[in-house]
């Protein structure tokens, strides 16, 4: 397993969903707590720096799939031009095939969060990955919306 941690390396486009999910529950569960005390939020500020570090070292890893500089990581700062990199690119964009120079290709290595074992390997039962992401994209989508509207 390659550390999560660092800017080096590729990484496919299952785990990149995995961390954005990990950091959208994080930040919700955030807001949920409220964290008023100043105990909480000695202990909410250094984990909440970690999990942004390791978003921000997933997006840099999925542009280098791409076989794109890490540094287009700085481009997410333009409105509305991020929705486009977020959805069309990172999440949804096949890597590139085979190796490129920022490494072994990721899908060849197996995922970080799935074991081996667990990747569907018959070609008349794999899963489309694009169509789980975007299911579940809509589903996570749709309950942000019920939310707001609850929370109103």
């Amino acid at each position: 397993m390659e550390n999560m941690f660092t800017l080096e390396g590729r990484i496919g486009r299952l785990d990149y969903f995995f961390i954005l999910l990990i950091h959208v529950i994080f930040n919700v569960l955030i807001v949920l707590l409220n964290p008023e005390s100043v105990l909480i939020l000695i202990l909410v500020i250094p984990v909440s720096l970690g999990v942004f570090w390791l978003y921000v070292c997933a997006i840099v890893k999925r542009f280098h799939d791409l076989n794109k500089s890490g540094s287009n990581f700085w481009l997410l700062l333009i409105p509305i031009y991020n929705i486009y990199l977020t959805l069309g690119l990172l999440l949804f964009r096949k890597g590139t095939n085979g190796s490129n120079m920022y490494g072994e290709n990721p899908v060849e290595n197996g995922s970080i969060f799935l074991k081996q074992e667990t990747v569907i390997t018959k070609e008349s039962n794999k899963v489309d990955v694009e169509k789980v992401m975007l299911i579940l994209f809509v589903i996570l989508f749709f309950l942000g919306i019920v939310w707001s509207l609850i929370s109103m």
